[in-house]
C-alpha cells in the first residue's frame, strides 16, 4: 500500500499510511448515542422502529420524552462518490438527506462533563466530534504511521487516526522521541554497523563483524565477547540489543543481539 505522506526524522522514516482495518467507532464506548434510518446504509447504532415513528418529528419526540434534557443534534449524509456524515444539511438535495439523530442523555452530562464547563456546549463539541469520527470511518479515512528503522524495520505504528494533520503531528513527535532514545543507548550509525549495546547503554563498545560460515548465523565480537546474530522482525525489547549491517548492495540485514557461550 502506498503511504500517504513521508518524510524523515534524522535517520527514522516516517510513513503515513490508510489504515486498511479500522475499526468502527460506534464499537467503541461513546458519551453519545446515534439513532438512524436509510434504506441501504445500517448507520448508527440504533435502528428507527419504523412501527411506532412515521417520521422524523415523532424520532426526536420520542428521544426527548425517553430522555429528558438530552442535548440532540441532526444527522445528515451525503451518499456520492462515498459517505459522508454531518450535523448540518448539505447542500446536495439530490444526494443528501437527513438520516438520524445523535443524543447525549442528561445523566451523561452529569456524570461526565468537566467541572466549569457549560455542559450542553460541552456535550454538543463532543457529539460533533463523535460524528466527525463516525463519518472518517465511513470515508475510509482512517489513517496511522510508522516508523521505520534504516534498514527498513519497524520500530513504532499507531492506527486509527481520524484526523491526518493529528496522525502527522503525533507521528514526528513519537519519530523524535525514538530518535532521542536511541542516541541515549548508544546507538552508533558509522555507514558500517549499526549497533546498540545490550546492557550499559551509556558504553560504547567495538563491534567486529566476523565471517558468515556456511549455514551457521554470522557473529559479532563486542568487547572480545562473541554474539549470534538472528534475524528478528519487531523492535526488540529492553534488554536486547538491534544491529543493523549493511550489504553489499546498500541494502540493511536487522538482527537481533542473542549472547553466545563463551568458547575456553
Amino acid at each position: 500500500m502506498e503511504p500517504l505522506d513521508t518524510f524523515q526524522v534524522e535517520d527514522l522514516e516516517v510513513r503515513i499510511m490508510p489504515d486498511e482495518d479500522p475499526q468502527n467507532p460506534r464499537e467503541d464506548e461513546n458519551l453519545g448515542r446515534m439513532i438512524c434510518a436509510h434504506k441501504r446504509y445500517r448507520l448508527g447504532d440504533e435502528q428507527v422502529d419504523s412501527s411506532t415513528c412515521s417520521g422524523w418529528d415523532e424520532v426526536s419526540a420520542k428521544i426527548e420524552k425517553e430522555h429528558p434534557g438530552a442535548v440532540l443534534l441532526p444527522l445528515y449524509l451525503l451518499d456520492h462518490s462515498g459517505l459522508i456524515l454531518r450535523t448540518h444539511a448539505f447542500n446536495d438535495p439530490w444526494d443528501s438527506g437527513l438520516v438520524g439523530f445523535a443524543y447525549m442523555a442528561q445523566e451523561t452530562i452529569d456524570a461526565d462533563c468537566p467541572p466549569g464547563i457549560d455542559p450542553k456546549e460541552w456535550a454538543v463539541k463532543v457529539l460533533e466530534a463523535e460524528v466527525q469520527e463516525y463519518s472518517s470511518f465511513l470515508e475510509g479515512a482512517i489513517c496511522g504511521w510508522i516508523i521505520a528503522g534504516p534498514s527498513g524495520l519497524v520500530l513504532d505504528s499507531q492506527w486509527g487516526y481520524c484526523d491526518a494533520d493529528l496522525c502527522r503531528t503525533e507521528a514526528r513527535r513519537a519519530a523524535e522521541g525514538l530518535a532521542e532514545e536511541r542516541r541515549a543507548r548508544g546507538i552508533v550509525c558509522d555507514g558500517g554497523i549499526t549497533w546498540v549495546p545490550t546492557t550499559q547503554a551509556r558504553d560504547r563498545y567495538v563491534a567486529q563483524k566476523t565471517e558468515y560460515e556456511g549455514d551457521n548465523a554470522p557473529a559479532l565480537v563486542i568487547c572480545g565477547r562473541p554474539f549470534v546474530l538472528e534475524a528478528i522482525q519487531q523492535y526488540p525489547v529492553e534488554g536486547l540489543g538491534l544491529v543493523e549491517i549493511p550489504s553489499g548492495s546498500g541494502r540493511y540485514y536487522t538482527v537481533r543481539l542473542v549472547p553466545a557461550p563463551l568458547v575456553g
